[in-house]
């Protein structure tokens, strides 16, 4: 594990290479610190995608999962069918159909 800031903690780190475009997925984990939920285990998801041109992009859920094996699930789809940043908030909201 490895910590990107003081509140979260990388729990997995997984890179991609297809068609010249480098992926990284990470999966992260804090405790929650609102009042709602306060102590609990959250799970967040960043996609990053860098071209072979240069150019780079991110998106990044935010505390959807408090459950482990549910974040690891979703975000192994990801990572084994090369989610792009673009392409996360469409595979959130077909999940959640």
């Amino acid at each position: 594990m490895k910590i990107i800031k003081a509140d979260q903690i990388v729990v997995k780190d997984e890179k991609r290479t297809l068609n010249g475009n480098n992926y990284s997925y990470k999966l992260f984990f804090n405790e929650g610190t609102d009042i709602s939920s306060y102590k609990i285990p959250l799970y967040s998801i960043s996609v990053e995608m860098k071209m072979d041109d240069g150019k780079e992009t991110k998106a990044q859920t935010n505390n959807m999962f408090r459950d482990y094996h549910k974040a690891l699930t979703f975000f192994q789809k990801l990572v084994e069918n090369y989610c792009t940043p673009i392409d996360l908030a469409y595979i959130i909201e077909d999940e959640l159909n």
